[in-house]
């Protein structure tokens, strides 16, 4: 499809104009641009021009091909040829292949449109009939009796005319003979008129035509072989309006371009023009996009260039400065349109994949890298040792279905943007390794203590009682969010059920609540009088951290 074709050929648009060209009977007025080769670019970024999609530029087609624009490569498919039948209207061809631009879309009047292009609308020349012997031989012989009847009637009016001079000449002599004798009787008023009708009848003489309709004499030799009839329908089709548009000038070099049919105006779809950006005919704005330039141009030795894929985030697309950032902490996250470029390949039918894939692949790299669930992370105890948890559900859990859709909304912007991250889960800091953060609730199952911290200051330290040691109820370690608090609450069990008044659980049905039913607290109670694993605490103790903490509070329990 892409084949080089010959430089010869690229004056196909010229020579189907130029034929049209005689046809126009507009006032010859100086026309607003030269006919000639141009390259038409859009003022919004004059250095990208229209350009034929490579892909859809076939020589047997009729119909259909794509316009866009793109940078300027000094190829034939980016050149045009305009001929002015007027001294605003003009026809524009494409100089690879001799289609003219068209409006289409138009089953309606005053409905916008698309804009491609096609062959040039006009009809062929009838094929000539070959005359039988039968209809030469009769032909000849009406011919040949026409012109016996018509030597008959002159040589008739050539006697009447004779005779009707001898008689004048009679008259003529005998008044000059007596000029004083008083006319005949007979010398009526009807006589003379009937004289007078007697000479315009001999001199309605017929003037013979020696020329042919004046209809053909102003076709030019390109269509000598049209009827009459035929040739007015050329004319009239010669200046189709889907065909022809009327350049308007804006004042600084450009020209507005309306289509004659209903005068809508080229535009460039995109605000600015970019590889690939396409066009069509939309209602007056007055921007930029809706301006072209015509720059005067010439007959390339290349034909075609690659540009039927036009990747709008490589070098010269769309959004090639297009930058999506996100912070995950003090970590700084940046998606470039060259990295989202890489993501897309050619597809069979010249078109782009979605990238929605890609970027859900990215986004679960994202979680990899960001996520802390389940993550081995360091912790210091209040009683100042390092130690490391393993356990629990506790961290940042990304959504990463949510974060790519927000990254494909993004792709929208043309330049930077902050996309924020979706979590599913959130924790107390984005440090990795240390997301507990300063607030936090710490459950020593050892000492059987509880300390409560909020922004790093301690608000509480209390004695406990954990799950009985040894056994299923024994309470696990790992750190954990709080799920929700309830006040009262009743909790069950398949031998139990306890009515408390300030419920926190953390771990299923694990969680931190009052028990008054203790009378005292810590030591080693847990190992023989433990409870079914929640944390017991004294009603004091679990009002303060009732009061203090939400959903997804930490809550660390190590041994």
């Amino acid at each position: 499809m892409k084949k080089q074709r010959l430089t010869s050929f690229c004056l196909s648009a010229a020579l189907v104009l130029s034929l049209a060209a005689g046809t126009s009977a507009e006032a010859a007025e100086t026309p607003v641009l030269s006919t000639g080769i141009y390259e038409i670019s859009s003022a919004s970024a004059p250095d990208y021009v229209l350009d034929l999609r490579t892909c859809t530029v076939d020589e047997t087609r009729t119909d259909g091909t794509e316009l866009q624009t793109y940078q300027s490569l000094d190829v034939n498919q980016q050149k045009f040829y305009v001929d002015m039948t007027s001294s605003r209207f003009c026809r524009i061809g494409a100089l690879t292949s001799g289609k003219v631009l068209s409006r289409t879309d138009t089953d309606s009047e005053f409905s916008l449109g698309d804009v491609t292009l096609t062959d040039l609308i006009i009809i062929e020349p009838p094929v000539e009939e070959t005359e039988t012997e039968t209809e030469t031989e009769t032909k000849t012989e009406v011919e040949t009796e026409s012109e016996t009847v018509t030597e008959s009637e002159s040589e008739s009016e050539t006697t009447a005319v004779t005779e009707s001079e001898s008689e004048t000449a009679a008259v003529t002599e005998t008044e000059s003979e007596s000029e004083t004798a008083v006319p005949d009787e007979a010398s009526t008023d009807s006589e003379i008129a009937s004289e007078a009708e007697t000479a315009s009848e001999t001199s309605d003489t017929e003037v013979p035509s020696d020329t042919e309709d004046i209809t053909e004499s102003i076709v030019s030799t390109e269509t000598e072989f049209f009827t009459e009839t035929e040739t007015e329908a050329v004319k009239e089709i010669l200046t189709d309006p889907s065909q022809t548009w009327l350049l308007q000038r804006c004042g600084d070099g450009s020209f507005y371009i309306k289509s004659r049919q209903d005068f809508s105006y080229l535009t460039l779809d995109e605000s600015t023009a970019c590889n690939g950006a396409t066009v069509s005919l939309q209602s007056f704005t007055g921007k930029e996009n809706q301006r072209w330039f015509f720059n005067p141009s010439w007959i390339s030795s290349t034909a075609f260039a690659d540009t039927d894929l036009v990747n709008p985030y490589a070098p010269g697309g769309a959004y090639q400065n297009l930058r999506l950032i996100m912070f995950f902490g003090g970590t700084r996250e940046v998606l470039t349109a060259d990295t989202i470029s890489e993501w897309m390949t050619e597809n069979e039918d010249h078109t782009l994949p979605t990238v929605r894939e890609a970027f859900l692949n990215y986004a679960d790299s994202l979680a990899e890298k960001y996520n802390t669930k389940g993550v081995p992370r360091q912790f210091t105890t209040s009683g100042g040792s390092t130690i490391t948890l393993y356990k629990g559900d506790y961290g940042w859990v990304l959504d990463t279905t949510a974060t790519a859709e927000a990254l494909l909304a993004g792709l929208q912007n043309t330049g930077s943007s902050y996309i924020t991250p979706v979590w599913s889960q959130t924790a107390g800091s984005y440090t990795r390794g240390n997301d507990i953060g300063r607030s936090y609730v710490e459950v020593d199952l050892t000492n059987q203590k509880v300390w409560l911290y909020k922004a790093g200051k301690l608000l509480l330290e209390t004695e406990c009682v954990s799950g009985t040691y040894g056994t299923d109820r024994q309470t696990p370690g790992g750190v954990y969010s709080l799920k929700y608090k309830q006040s009262p609450a009743v909790l069950t069990g398949a031998d139990y059920s306890t009515p408390v008044q300030y419920w926190m659980p953390f771990n299923g049905g694990i969680g931190l609540h009052d028990a008054n039913w203790r009378a005292s607290f810590g030591g080693d109670i847990f190992r023989s009088n433990g409870s079914h694993g929640c944390i017991n605490l004294p009603t004091e103790a679990a009002a303060l951290i009732y009061e203090t903490v939400s959903k997804g509070y930490p809550v660390v329990c190590y041994n």
